[in-house]
Formats: C-alpha cells, structure tokens, sequence
C-alpha cells in the first residue's frame, strides 16, 4: 500500500511522499487556474469547480478566494453559498449538504498532525473525513477539525473551532465550539 492509498483509507501517512505531493500538485494547478478566471463569469467559475470537485450541486455560490488541497474528496450539496476566502484541506472525504452557508474565512480541514514527537519528525499525519449535514451556517472565520460531523440546522458562531461532533438543531460557539442553543427543527 502506498502512502496515497494510507492517506485515503485513514491510516498514518507520509505527508511529503512523492505520490501525495505529486496528488496534491494537481489540486495546487487546478485551484490556481481557479483563482486567475474571472470572478465576474460566475458560471464559468462554477463549472470550474464542478469539473474538479467530487460533486458540487446545483446553485452553489463561491466568492473569490476559493482554494482546496485536492478536490476530488469534496462532495457539496445544493444551494450551497460560501463567501471569500474559504480553504477546504481535503485529504478525507469531505461532505457538505444542502442549503450550507459559509462566512469568510472559513477552513474545513481533515488532515490530523502527530501527537508523538517520533510522528512529527516523521512527517506523519493521518486523514480524518469531515461531515457537515444540511441547513448548517458557519460564521466568519470558522474552524472544522479532522473527523468532525457537524448535524443538520446548526448554527456556528464566527470565530470557533469545531474540534468535536456537533449534534443537530443547535447553535454552537467558542474555542473549543460547544453547543449554547437549541434550534427548533420546524423553523
């Protein structure tokens, strides 16, 4: 098994190993080519990204400043709408459902760094999928951690880290994101 094929199944990997680099170079150039259209011609630009994405649905909304590490592990829902600067690293699988808003900022990360020192001087990590489930809002320069799952109707508050499961109908905030709020399901 390559470092890749670690990479994808969840298990420690080597994050400079030719075949992840020579992965992530193909997210690199694409996102690139990305940020250099014209953000003016936002059909062009969606249809950018739906060629490059895992999947993008229908009437999605990105603002400038878009970039992710691979692409193919996205999967977007419809009626997606994320406002500038939104950074997805997408080693694992990375879900978002439908009607998702985004503030600027924002980051959706699944790669998990060593906690062993031994790891780290390895260049090792592992990556964790991330969830975010339907009718969720993450305010400005919100954070998701590796191997969240963030539930349906869910507010986030600008500002937090998400580095824990998030249940649904709620609202969130804080460093470590903690659940301060119901939200009726119905409404």
């Amino acid at each position: 098994m390559n470092e890749l094929d670690k990479m994808k199944s969840g298990q420690a990997y080597h994050l400079t190993a030719p075949e992840v680099l020579y992965d992530q170079e193909a997210g690199i150039r694409w996102t690139d080519e990305y940020a250099e259209g014209n953000n003016l011609d936002r059909p062009a630009q969606l249809l950018r990204l739906k060629l490059h994405l895992g999947a993008l649905g229908d009437y999605a909304s990105v603002e400038p400043g878009f970039s992710c590490q691979h692409g193919p592990n996205i999967q977007i829902g419809q009626h997606f709408f994320a406002q500038k600067n939104l950074t997805i690293i997408d080693s694992a699988a990375v879900t978002i459902g439908d009607y998702v808003q985004l503030g600027p900022g924002c980051l959706i990360t699944s790669i998990q760094l060593p906690r062993s020192k031994k790891e780290r001087r390895e260049r090792l990590a592992r990556a964790l999928p991330v969830t975010i489930g339907s009718d969720v809002a993450l305010g400005a320069r919100v954070t998701v951690l590796p191997g969240v799952t963030i539930g349906d109707n869910v507010i986030v508050e600008a500002g937090a880290v998400v580095a824990s499961d998030l249940p649904a109908n709620c609202v969130a905030a804080g460093i470590p994101a903690r659940k301060i709020a119901d939200l009726d399901p119905q409404n």
